[in-house]
């Protein structure tokens, strides 16, 4: 059968050899499969690779942190393919700062050479690693990602720096009215509600600080014309502080930047 088309995540073709590989950072073996379709036809599909990430990630062992300094232990287990725990295509692991988007954020903080256990089950005090870095700007958290011989994986274990600093994570609160929308209207029209909700963010995380992305932003509507509250959490090392101080400085901007939101819905 033909070949599919758009090409999936984690596939790719080589035209030297002639066949379908794992793209960069995934593990295991490309296999093209000719599915049974609707009117005689054929669905072509891809499957066997993967993204080999830690299949568990233990809690965090805190040895005094600040919200500009990270300092602790972090322990996972060994690389997990599909259902498989496996570490055949793993050469290394690689610990970074992420942003909301798991966008790796700098140079890694820590890296350790796998060890090649073979496990039946999974165990999360495989790799015990020291962590003492400088906490990079825009940062929520910590992404542990396998290095293979394709490269480096494109997701990772997870470590939220909420989970990590916990009581210090800070927060901007506040609330407005949008006058002249209906509530109930709005409610019965999802699509209108959720592109109000994302120009919103956008036009307030423009405002908030140049590290403050949409993804910071929780906002909550409720009746009375259309009430929005709004929790802002700042990615690390900003302290809300400075976010409500550029938000004070320019209150005309972002009421700027509001009616430009509604406007667009």
């Amino acid at each position: 059968c033909e070949d599919p088309f758009p090409i999936p995540p984690g596939y790719k073709w080589d035209k030297d050899v002639k066949k379908w590989l794992c793209a960069t950072g995934y593990a295991g073996a490309a296999l093209k499969r000719c599915l049974p379709g609707p009117n005689c036809t054929t669905l072509p599909v891809l499957e066997g690779c993967y993204v080999p990430v830690p299949c568990e990630v233990a809690l965090w062992e805190d040895a005094g942190s600040s919200k500009t300094f990270l300092r602790g232990t972090l322990r996972f287990g060994p690389s997990k393919v599909g259902d498989v725990i496996t570490e055949e295509e793993v050469i290394s692991y690689k610990v970074f700062f992420a942003d909301t988007d798991c966008e790796r954020l700098g140079q890694p903080i820590a890296e350790v050479q796998k060890k090649g256990v073979t496990l039946g089950c999974c165990d999360a005090d495989v790799y015990t690693v020291p962590i003492n870095a400088r906490v990079e700007l825009g940062t929520t958290r910590l992404c542990i990602v396998a290095v293979t011989a394709q490269g480096i994986a494109p997701d990772g274990g997870i470590v939220d720096m909420e989970d990590i600093f916990g009581a210090f994570q800070d927060k901007v609160e506040f609330s407005f009215t949008i006058v002249g929308l209906d509530y109930a209207a709005l409610k019965e029209a999802p699509m209108a509600m959720f592109e109000l909700e994302m120009a919103l963010k956008e036009a307030i995380a423009a405002e908030a600080s140049n590290s403050v992305k949409p993804s910071h932003l929780t906002l909550e509507f409720s009746a009375g014309s259309v009430v929005v509250d709004v929790v802002i959490k700042p990615p690390y090392p900003i302290v809300a502080g400075e976010v409500q101080f550029k938000l004070a400085s320019n209150p005309s901007m972002l009421s700027v930047g509001q009616r430009h939101a509604v406007s667009t819905v």
